[in-house]
């Protein structure tokens, strides 16, 4: 890997340091899942439904134009008064890896043991979109320079899909369900890396 593109790597994690993104991100999740679970509750048949299913797009556009708007509002009243719009700071301690690779396991290994005898009735949907939200956030862990949090997020994923695909739950509630759960996910994450990132990057005099 040459030096730029390693210095862009840094460049492009240092945007994640404050964990923004992933309190913006899991408003937005939350937000889907009350969609979804709106369509499973007023049925195909319902007019209200008939209004949901067509304005999917719309809904992503607003809700993505909302996480930007508070990703900007809060990056500006909490990160560029403490550190600015870069600032290098050295890499995850290798403790805090194993850490996330040791819960990540976990998770997975009591997922299939209690999924074993299950995979029969497995819904295809929520387990597929379980496996995406998984496969997107371990590729932007390895576009983040080794963010080690995304691994666990990726493994809760992952474990959320498989559970939701096997439960008895409407298809609907079962999709709303994974979003809100993986918002709540994202949130507490975002929560922690941003209180950490205020404590040890006090206001500049």
């Amino acid at each position: 890997m040459s030096e730029f593109t390693q210095v862009e790597k840094r460049v492009k994690s240092l945007w994640y340091q404050d964990g923004i993104g992933e309190l913006a991100a899991g408003l937005i999740l939350i937000l889907l899942g009350a969609y979804f679970a709106a369509g499973q509750y007023f049925g195909p048949e319902s007019p209200i439904n008939a209004i949901l299913e067509p304005s999917l797009v719309l809904v992503l556009l607003a809700l993505v134009a909302l996480g930007r708007r508070l990703v900007e509002a809060l990056k500006t009243r909490l990160v560029y008064p403490r550190t600015g719009f870069v600032e290098y700071h050295s890499e995850e301690p290798a403790a805090h890896h194993r850490l996330f690779a040791g819960a990540a396991a976990g998770i997975l290994a009591a997922a299939f043991a209690m999924l074993g005898a299950r995979l029969a009735t497995l819904q295809a949907i929520p387990a597929l979109t379980g496996l995406a939200g998984g496969v997107v956030l371990i590729l932007w862990q390895l576009k983040l320079n080794g963010a080690g949090r995304f691994v666990l997020l990726a493994s809760i994923s992952l474990a959320l899909g498989l559970v939701l695909g096997v439960s008895s739950l409407p298809e609907g509630y079962a999709i709303a369900l994974y979003y809100a759960l993986m918002g709540l996910a994202l949130l507490a994450s975002g929560v922690l890396v941003l209180n950490s990132y205020v404590r040890n990057n006090p206001l500049r005099n």
